[in-house]
């Protein structure tokens, strides 16, 4: 049977999803343990960012961790939109491309 490329974001268990870190993020076997609640978060935040009004006033938490592992081995042209403050506290939504599906990030049989 042939092996499975690694994920850097895989199922673990039946609530939780593993997110693998980036060397940026502090070395290359580094994981983070995300809820499945907390990565639908994920998918709300980039769909009021993508909407630019009536956004949350904070960024849930490993948002930022998961966006860079989703796209570190993206295969689709999909990205999670993001938010950079400036140093006097304003801030800008970017937005790569079109929105991610829970499919692209998860696989296609993935679920929340």
């Amino acid at each position: 049977m042939a092996r499975q490329p690694r994920r850097n974001i895989e199922k673990s268990g039946p609530e939780f999803f593993s997110v693998h870190l980036s060397l940026e993020e502090g070395g290359e076997n580094r994981r983070m343990l995300v809820h499945r609640e907390q990565v639908r978060a994920y998918f709300c935040f980039d769909a009021a960012l993508r909407r630019g009004k009536d956004c949350p006033p904070y960024v849930p938490c490993g948002y930022a961790q998961f966006c860079n592992a989703y796209a570190h081995e993206a295969t689709m042209l999909s990205r999670f939109t993001t938010f950079e403050q400036d140093e006097d506290g304003s801030g800008h939504i970017i937005i790569n491309s079109r929105a991610p599906t829970i499919a692209d990030v998860l696989g296609p049989n993935a679920d929340l």
